[in-house]
């Protein structure tokens, strides 16, 4: 993000924080870059197994939010950039067709109606606000980003997990 915000492209607003009051909240997002021809970009430093598996959910929510947000610019597409932090030229050349060939990839992210992404917004600041006023909101795996349970099996000189499995009868045999 630091690279973005001492580069500019002509034409490109980046960086721009816009908001929107949702029953008595301000809730703001920036976005990362807008192009001239429609295109809304968030820009990702992740893992290739975001990318093997197809980006996250999360991310859907947070451009669809985005173009939301800047209601006042015209936006055609949303794009996720996945800069990855664990590339492998190794890899890349092991599996043509299931790694990314190159550091980075663009990902395209689906376009949700805004008036599915407008009632999307107010329900998540309803259940903030119920919750900050002491309701019991009950919160789903994937709001708190729970990964399943596993089991780490570790050698007596290893740092790291020598397998992980799904359940402990498995790791105990």
């Amino acid at each position: 993000h630091q690279v973005l915000a001492t580069s500019h492209t002509e034409g490109t607003l980046q960086e721009q924080t816009m908001a929107v009051d949702v029953h008595g909240w301000t809730v703001s997002g920036t976005f990362d870059v807008w192009f001239p021809d429609a295109v809304l970009k968030d820009y990702k430093l992740t893992s290739v197994w975001s990318y093997i598996y197809g980006g996250r959910e999360e991310w859907t929510a947070q451009l669809n939010l985005y173009r939301l947000l800047a209601s006042d610019l015209e936006i055609n597409s949303l794009k996720v950039v996945m800069l990855f932090r664990d590339w492998s030229r190794r890899e890349a050349l092991a599996s043509p067709d299931k790694y990314p060939q190159h550091e980075w990839a663009e990902m395209d992210v689906t376009m949700w109606p805004l008036d599915f992404t407008q009632r999307f917004l107010e329900e998540r600041v309803t259940l903030h606000q119920f919750a900050r006023a002491g309701g019991n909101v009950p919160w789903t795996s994937e709001d708190r980003w729970e990964r399943p349970a596993t089991w780490a099996v570790k050698k007596p000189t290893y740092k790291k997990a020598w397998r992980v499995f799904d359940n402990m009868q498995q790791a105990h045999a």
